[in-house]
């Protein structure tokens, strides 16, 4: 699409990151014809005039405000904090822009943990049994070392009350 602006987000740079360089990494394989000037580590520019940005959302989002975005991806989206979705979602108002929300689910709660219940937004749900590319040996000693909690949230991506959490979540709502 031309003339877009993509904002690639998660909540450290070095995260960021390493989705970017695969999204640099497909321009280069599938399409290197349409970079229009060479690559850095943070923004990917094409001759059609769409810009890629990948930038860290820190604790807040403050430093990354001043876009009007197309397209937000967030990577790892449940552990980005709280104040930065503040920060970031007026960046779609103008351009009516749209949201990918990549991530582990991380508790009960948040940003993520609300979009994905909302239906609002459409939501795709794989977990790690069934991904063909996972071992399912490895899968079966991460089961045995993990709790059934831990197992669930990492590799079943299952919206799972907080680890360290005493009381359920639908307890605490109930009160």
């Amino acid at each position: 699409n031309k003339n877009k602006t993509v904002l690639i987000v998660a909540a450290s740079q070095r995260q960021s990151g390493l989705l970017f360089e695969k999204v640099k990494s497909l321009f280069v394989e599938i399409c290197p014809e349409e970079i229009a000037e060479e690559p850095t580590l943070t923004r990917l520019i094409l001759k059609n005039g769409t810009r890629i940005y990948s930038l860290p959302a820190g604790r807040t989002g403050y430093a990354i405000r001043g876009f009007s975005i197309d397209l937000l991806i967030a990577d790892e989206a449940a552990f980005i904090p709280e104040e930065v979705w503040t920060a970031v979602t007026p960046m779609l108002a103008v351009t009516k822009g749209d949201i990918i929300l990549l991530s582990t689910p991380h508790g009960k709660g948040g940003y993520y943990y609300s979009c994905f219940q909302d239906e609002n937004f459409k939501s795709f749900h794989v977990s790690s049994e069934e991904c063909e590319r996972v071992d399912p040996k490895f899968l079966e000693r991460e089961r045995e070392r993990m709790t059934k909690v831990q197992y669930a949230q990492e590799y079943l991506g299952e919206f799972v009350d907080e680890l360290m959490q005493f009381f359920s979540t639908d307890v605490i709502k109930s009160c």
